[in-house]
């Protein structure tokens, strides 16, 4: 029965309690009821889930980190109180720790990076992301959703073709209500609005926009532990370029793979995957990503305590509770205000 209510949720996350049980096998109170005391626990969260590159927030970098291992635990401590770091996990393999940071500028990337690991040993690797085939945020194993465009970076045309939304500039009120979705994606209109201090009709107006203009969606977060898959593995590959479509297609269309990103540097595609357990690994590195056309090698490391996803931090595997807006968006509205001054 929570399965049927996360996946109810899951790309309808602010649907009426009578809409969610109209497609589970319980009643709108026990749907409130069950999910609210998974949220309360901090098994799952609703949340809206955005296009970074589109709003001008910044640019997806996925970073590989090797130290040693006192100096890792500290160093992703820091790492986890960012704002600009939407995703962190320790691995075991050929990296102690791995990271996906949104970097507003990119020509101040070098300094970005000398500041990470000033003081200490830590040595980086980073992986710009050019395009996502899949995002995170939408993999759900029981659940045939449609494709979702947030979270693309990248070019103005998807794998197949098609074209992409251009970039975009949204209100004050717009960053506001979208800084707090970010969060907790079933905020009240009412407590939204006064959060942001708008009207409750603008606030609700305000959703309706950023939908509108595919700029939010509604996902429900969830740990994939509590699904019965209990290995996450980052994959790593490096692919001849003429086959980089046709192989990211085909490890995008598998039911494990949770993300997919087109890359710049020694690996072109770098992968998430979700499996049953560990034994899996193999079975998946043989089977799976052995039979890709024109992988010329792969590194798989597995993650082994994830601290941070879409912005929200976990704690001994449950998330914590919201923290207030995303400042990178909130920001957007000051910008929009200015602008509003000047004109």
């Amino acid at each position: 029965m929570d399965q049927q209510i996360v996946a109810a949720l899951h790309g309808a996350g602010r649907d009426s309690w009578e809409n969610v049980a109209a497609r589970t096998s319980c009643s709108a109170s026990t749907a409130r009821r069950r999910f609210e005391a998974l949220s309360d626990a901090g098994l799952v969260r609703v949340i809206g889930a955005t296009d970074v590159s589109r709003l001008g927030i910044g640019t997806p970098v996925i970073l590989r980190f090797r130290g040693v291992p006192g100096e890792v635990e500290s160093f992703m401590a820091a790492l986890g109180q960012r704002s600009d770091v939407r995703f962190l996990t320790a691995v075991a393999g050929s990296a102690d720790c791995v990271a996906e940071l949104v970097v507003p500028e990119m020509g101040d990337f070098v300094q970005l990076m000398t500041q990470l690991v000033d003081g200490t040993s830590i040595t980086t690797e980073s992986f710009v992301v050019t395009h996502t085939y899949r995002s995170g945020q939408d993999w759900l194993p029981w659940h045939d959703e449609a494709p979702d465009r947030a979270g693309q970076a990248g070019g103005q045309q998807d794998a197949a073709g098609r074209d992409l939304p251009s970039p975009v500039t949204i209100s004050r009120v717009e960053a506001g209500v979208l800084s707090h979705l970010m969060t907790d994606g079933r905020i009240p209109v009412g407590v939204l609005a006064g959060a942001v201090g708008c009207s409750e009709r603008a606030a609700a107006g305000a959703i309706e926009s950023l939908r509108a203009k595919e700029l939010l969606d509604f996902r429900v977060l969830v740990e994939p532990e509590l699904l019965g898959y209990r290995a996450e593995c980052f994959v790593w590959l490096d692919v001849v370029p003429g086959a980089l479509q046709e192989t990211a297609a085909r490890l995008a269309a598998h039911p494990g793979t949770k993300y997919l990103s087109a890359t710049t540097g020694r690996f072109g595609l770098v992968g998430q995957v979700a499996l049953p357990g560990i034994a899996d690994i193999h079975d998946y590195t043989t089977t799976v990503l052995g039979a890709l056309p024109g992988v010329r090698s792969v590194d798989v490391t597995l993650q082994v305590a994830t601290a941070k996803r879409v912005w929200t931090r976990v704690i001994d595997g449950a998330y914590a509770a919201p923290e207030g807006p995303i400042g990178v968006v909130a920001a957007l509205g000051d910008g929009a205000a200015r602008r509003d001054r000047e004109r």
